[in-house]
């Protein structure tokens, strides 16, 4: 925990992929199918490898890990296109992560609950079969948005939902470059779950440093 509680907010806005959806099961048969996908290439990699380059390239900021991990793998210039169809990710494999349900309904009872997220298409169904969608009042997802984190617009178009300034919102997430520096960019509070396979990443500035810092969901509610 490394900050003073702010004085007010209205809003939470969380992420999803590592934040409220835990997407271990999911990465490591992506894994697999990098692995396959190399080994046709006459390449060997184990999915231990893969695994550990996709950290690399989140480590050092890259918007597309997948992607970057398979290039530096394979030493050759795929498309982001070639990786996705070669290694499509499962979301039926994630799951949802540990204390979400409890630390959502506790602070639903404070705050007003909203979702700011780069997800393929759906991202309010899976919060529906997950159990999950009855917390949140707005859901703004990069595949029906039109646009993506970083970026400002996705996080304007989520406050303008909310109907919330800024400087009363928080934004809740795992990587620094996505979450972290548009909020603190835009004036909101901006907090960070180091977990997943963007933990490794380190500040690179002072806009890069979260307002908290949280190992779990369950420390949220010692802070907020």
């Amino acid at each position: 925990m490394t900050a003073a509680k702010p004085d007010r907010l209205d809003w939470l806005f969380f992420d999803l992929g590592e934040t409220l959806f835990e997407e271990a099961g999911a990465l490591r048969a992506r894994a697999g199918r990098v692995r396959r996908f190399l080994a046709g290439m006459g390449i060997g990699v184990s999915e231990r490898q893969v695994l550990e380059a996709i950290a690399d390239a989140a480590t050092g900021f890259s918007s597309m890990p997948i992607h970057d991990a398979v290039v530096a793998l394979s030493g050759r210039t795929l498309s982001v296109q070639e990786v996705r169809a070669a290694a499509p990710y499962d979301h039926s494999q994630e799951t949802v992560r540990a204390g979400a349900v409890e630390v959502l309904a506790a602070l639903r009872q404070r705050y007003r609950l909203g979702v700011i997220a780069n997800q393929t298409a759906g991202a309010a169904e899976r919060l529906r079969q997950r159990g999950l969608a009855g917390f949140f009042e707005v859901c703004v997802a990069s595949a029906e948005a039109g646009c993506a984190k970083p970026a400002p617009e996705i996080f304007h178009l989520a406050l303008n939902q909310a109907g919330c300034a800024p400087a009363a919102a928080a934004m809740i997430g795992d990587r620094l470059d996505n979450d972290v520096r548009p909020a603190r960019l835009l004036g909101m509070t901006a907090i960070r779950l180091q977990v997943g396979y963007a933990a490794g990443q380190q500040p690179r500035d002072e806009l890069d440093e979260p307002d908290l810092t949280v190992a779990n969901l369950f420390e949220l509610l010692r802070y907020l």
